[in-house]
């Protein structure tokens, strides 16, 4: 920072180079920048490159999907370069040395007052962007913690809550007001809100497990991901699972859970039973390893069709064998059941992690806001304009399930929105260039500009 304006590095010995790495990040982070300086061992530049982007520096260094590695140009000629590692290198340098914990006073921000509602990536990264303008705003969070899907549902193992929530101190230093416990649609209507804020941020994401639709799901044992990953990354410890769990699904919800169950001390055997073959999974390889590796079964080439009970009680899953046949929509080729091969799976607990839904109700009725017919937001993909002015919406609740990192550029575009919204100006869509420069010599010296 300089005379208290948002300013950039800018290397004085360098070239431009185009970077894929940094065009393919949805927050355009700085790749080439920081990791040029990381291989001079230059540790605390590389942080203040990555934190000048992102809100959550820390904690994606552990779980963004990292879509800038797919585009490494250095994968032509053997493995890309580790990227996201990298910025683990960088972020944990900057914890372990004292400066990724907030310094100075609390800001106190005058500006107009801005209500967002949700305390995940996208709702954070918001926050973070408008107070840093000087907006007051406040959050509204549901749940006991803040983080959003990465406190609740992405378990401590791989996003450890100390690191999450030192991100989250540096965001509400800036001036953020986060209540939670406060439920919109409960604690007050969404109505009340609209008349307390002239601009609201909607960010709710995906936490409503979608269901099976077979016959008995609704039996004792049966679960969903988010309420298991729910109880267990948030400390609550009710669900006791039994000695042997099966998950139902093949994405990260999934694997998670998976994994998840299996550090259960109660837990003998857990067995993940999905409809494809492996090579269908969405869930990302490391974690399908990861799981394997932890002593997960997995039962390809497999569906559910009943829940079996006794006295209202799930003792297993009446699952019939599948093959492949021709591609459908999504351009994996569609399962289909093998007459006759129907089996039982013996279980304690079975838990469904096929996907999340957005819930909406808090909205109320008559709200105003447009909606899909899967429950999702309508706003614009530029600026996040809903169908109601003065209110935004971005991230999962918007596009559907995504990642942490999609759901932060959501945020951030979010806040320019809501800049020019309350300053009377007129939107218009930004190109931004990537700052592409590249390092050339270990003595390059650094300026602001």
């Amino acid at each position: 920072m300089k005379n208290g304006k948002e300013t950039m590095y800018q290397s004085l010995d360098s070239i431009t180079k185009s970077a894929p790495c940094q065009f393919v990040c949805p927050i355009q982070t700085k790749v080439p920048t920081y990791v040029s300086l990381i291989d001079r061992r230059r540790f605390r530049e590389a942080w203040e490159i990555i934190k000048l982007d992102n809100p959550l520096p820390s904690a994606c260094a552990r779980v963004c999907h990292h879509p800038c590695q797919t585009q490494c140009q250095a994968g032509k000629w053997g493995g890309p370069v580790s990227i996201r590692v990298l910025k683990r290198v960088a972020t944990d340098y900057a914890m372990n040395n004292g400066l990724s914990r907030p310094a100075g006073p609390r800001r106190v921000p005058d500006g107009e007052a801005v209500g967002i509602i949700g305390a995940g990536p996208s709702g954070l990264a918001a926050a973070n962007d408008l107070a840093q303008k000087g907006y007051r705003v406040t959050i509204y969070e549901r749940l006991e913690a803040p983080g959003g899907a990465m406190a609740a549902c992405i378990p401590e193992y791989r996003m450890p809550n100390d690191i999450l929530n030192m991100d989250i101190e540096n965001i509400l230093h800036k001036g953020v007001e986060l209540k939670l416990n406060t439920e919109v649609g409960r604690d007050f209507s969404f109505q009340e809100m609209r008349r307390r804020f002239k601009a609201i941020y909607v960010a709710t994401g995906c936490h409503r497990s979608k269901k099976l639709r077979i016959p008995d799901e609704d039996a004792e044992g049966v679960l969903y991901s988010m309420e298991f990953l729910n109880d267990k990354n948030l400390n609550r410890n009710k669900i006791r699972i039994g000695r042997r769990v099966g998950i139902i699904g093949g994405g990260n919800a999934a694997m998670d859970a998976a994994r998840v169950a299996q550090r259960q001390p109660e837990c003998d055997e857990v067995t993940l039973i999905y409809r494809r073959t492996r090579r269908e999974m969405p869930a990302y390889e490391e974690e399908i390893e990861a799981a394997l590796d932890e002593g997960v079964t997995m039962l390809p080439l497999t569906n559910p069709v009943r829940i079996v009970t006794r006295n209202g009680k799930m003792i297993g899953v009446e699952c019939i064998k599948m093959e492949l046949g021709q591609p459908d929509e999504s351009g994996r080729r569609r399962p289909v059941p093998i007459e006759g091969s129907e089996f039982v799976i013996d279980l304690d607990t079975l838990v469904i992690a096929i996907g999340e839904d957005a819930d909406i109700r808090y909205l109320g009725d008559g709200c105003g806001i447009e909606v899909t017919k899967w429950d999702t937001i309508v706003a614009d993909e530029n600026f996040g304009k809903t169908s109601l002015e003065g209110v935004f919406s971005g991230g999962d609740v918007v596009t559907g399930p995504k990642t942490v990192i999609d759901a932060i550029a959501a945020g951030k575009s979010a806040a320019v929105s809501i800049d020019r919204f309350l300053r009377g100006e007129p939107f218009e869509r930004q190109f931004r260039l990537p700052d592409t420069t590249m390092y050339m010599r270990p003595d390059a010296k650094l300026s602001w500009r």
